[in-house]
């Protein structure tokens, strides 16, 4: 198998993985130099399953505190693209805005402090909005944990896509059935910086769901945690199993449609498991490395295990 047939069989294989960057300014930009910007600093997310295409999306603020999504793939859209909202206030389905071929709007008034990234959702507008609707913004800020990786092996960040690869049986199996190779060995180089989240603060509970897109969710017949109605939309939490963090648990219908998505608190905090770390942001030094890494997976044949 050559290294353009494991580039497709990989890409069934992989996990989620976004990239976030932004430009920097010069003596003029509306940022001020002590602040750190989102400039090559990457963000890669684990999506619950090795049975995924690998995806590279592009996060940037501009100068206008404007927040996009790119997606580096061509003919790849990740969920931010698609994603619609529901909250007590109403419901919002219009889609992120399509900046060009690839690039999205997803927020506004963006700002990012190096442990905080915060912005309004651009796509939250309610066409529909709810008795006693306020018309108030989403607002959600990230509460981020920075950490320097310098020197640790990439696999011991419990995010990385190779880890996730090679953590169940089936994917060590289609791991050896396409010959792939990895170096545990590799780590992060000098200046390699991660950002761990910590907690989420939102403006208001909501519920995220995506009307054009198929998304893996846990089973109808799982345990019932909440059933509830907003206005004209009827929903059902059900609870995640063990291992069934990123499978979508809430079922909406509206207009006798039916959908899956994700419960948002105004507060979510994250635990850190102990002696662990789970990079969810990354620098341009991280990122490249890990990017490095993958290629390896892919190139290495099976003989020089």
């Amino acid at each position: 198998m050559d290294s353009e047939d494991k580039m497709k069989n990989i890409s069934v294989l992989l996990i989620s993985m976004l990239f976030l960057t932004a430009c920097g300014g010069g003596s003029g930009d509306s940022h001020s130099n002590d602040k750190e910007q989102l400039a090559s600093q990457d963000l890669y997310r684990m999506t619950g399953d090795p049975l995924f295409n690998l995806e590279l999306s592009r996060y940037r603020i501009d100068q206008k505190n404007n927040l996009s999504v790119a997606y580096l793939r061509q003919g790849m859209s990740g969920l931010d693209a698609v994603k619609n909202y529901v909250t007590q206030e109403g419901i919002s389905t219009f889609m992120p805005q399509k900046l060009d071929k690839e690039t999205y709007l997803i927020g506004e008034n963006a700002h990012f402090d190096g442990e905080t990234l915060a912005y309004t959702v651009s796509n939250y507008s309610p066409e529909k909005p709810f008795l006693n609707s306020t018309g108030k913004p989403l607002l959600i800020s990230n509460q981020f944990k920075k950490i320097d990786v310098s020197g640790l092996p990439l696999v011991e960040d419990k995010n990385n896509v190779v880890r996730q690869l090679y953590s169940s049986a089936t994917g060590q199996i289609l791991a050896a059935l396409l010959g792939l190779y990895y170096d545990a060995s590799d780590r992060f180089p000098k200046g390699s910086v991660c950002w761990q989240k910590q907690s989420v603060k939102n403006s208001q509970d909501y519920i995220e769901f995506y009307p054009d897109t198929t998304i893996q969710h846990v089973s109808e017949d799982s345990v019932i945690q909440t059933i509830a109605h907003w206005n004209y939309v009827d929903w059902t939490k059900f609870k995640q199993g063990e291992g069934q963090p990123n499978l979508a648990n809430v079922q909406l219908s509206i207009e006798g449609k039916n959908y899956w998505g994700f419960y948002h608190e105004q507060n979510e905090s994250f635990k850190d498991t102990p002696n662990e770390f789970a990079c969810d942001y990354l620098n341009e030094v991280a990122f490249k490395a890990v990017s490095r890494s993958i290629e390896k997976l892919l190139n290495k044949p099976n003989e020089e295990k």
